[in-house]
Formats: C-alpha cells, structure tokens, sequence
C-alpha cells in the first residue's frame, strides 16, 4: 500500500545531532532528512572547531519513503513534548539502561503550526517499548548503515558510528 506524504499529519524535516561527552573521537556526525526533497544526510564534523570534514546522501527511492511515512507521523512524537526529565529513567516507560556519556539530540517539525520537538537521547528502550524517535533512528542505521561503515572506514578521520 503507497501512502501520500501529507506535511500536516507527517514530519517534514528530522535530524539526529550525535553528542559524546566522553570524548570517544573528535568528529562527530549529525543526520538530517528533508522529505520534501526525500533526502537524508550525513555530515561529519570537526567538534572542535564544527568544520565539516565530508557528507554524505541519500535519495530515498519511492519503497524506502513508504516505509519511512509510517515511521514520521506528527502525531506519534506529540506525545513526547515536554515529558518531564524523570519519564525517560522510569521503568514502566521501557527505560533499559543509559548511552554513557554519548546520545543524539533529535528534533523535527511539520506544517502544522505546531513548534519544534526535541528530544534528547540518553535512554535506552526494551525493543517492545522503543519510542517512535528511536525506531525512527533504528530504521535509519538498518537501511543506511551499512552503506555509511563502508563510507566512512577508509577515511584518515574517525567517527563512533
């Protein structure tokens, strides 16, 4: 079944901003996905001084955008505004553990009207109860990550991927 991306009922723009306090590498990458432009992209950047090093594209192919609109709709990430700090730690939520010291910061926006929603990542999920931002960024790695290892294995710069 093809769905019709309808940018007041599905996200139009998403990104996953990669954050690590520990200091693993000095580049980090943030994705960003456009879906009016069925794009997705990865860039990889000097945290130090935040020069972008390389980025990589994607196109989404018309299988790949109908299997991501069921993933992006408004509705499901509404839930998540404004939870309260402790939500995210509470086991009855799914609350499996913790990113130590890395995460990513997720944002997204549509048409309609409503503000900004961010997340920060630092929680992990037991698989049955992933919210939507992490089966969003799940989906992502499954489709793309292969793609982005091989990408980025033969470069004299390092990345945590």
């Amino acid at each position: 079944m093809l769905y019709e991306f309808d940018p007041q009922i599905h996200i139009c723009k998403f990104g996953f901003e990669y954050f690590d306090h520990a200091l693993i590498s000095q580049y980090q990458y943030n994705i960003v996905a456009n879906l009016y432009q069925r794009e997705i992209s990865i860039s990889f950047y000097n945290k130090r001084n935040k020069e972008i090093v390389d980025t990589l594209g994607f196109h989404l192919s018309t299988g790949r955008f109908n299997e991501l609109l069921h993933l992006v709709r408004w509705e499901d990430y509404e839930k998540y505004r404004d939870l309260p700090w402790d939500w995210f730690w509470d086991f009855k939520n799914g609350h499996n553990g913790y990113r130590d010291g890395w995460g990513y910061h997720f944002w997204c926006l549509n048409e309609s009207g409503n503000p900004l929603i961010q997340i920060d990542m630092s929680t992990l999920f037991y698989e049955k109860k992933l919210p939507q931002y992490e089966k969003l960024l799940k989906w992502i790695i499954g489709s793309y990550g292969d793609k982005i290892k091989k990408h980025i294995q033969n470069k004299e710069w390092c990345v945590m991927w």
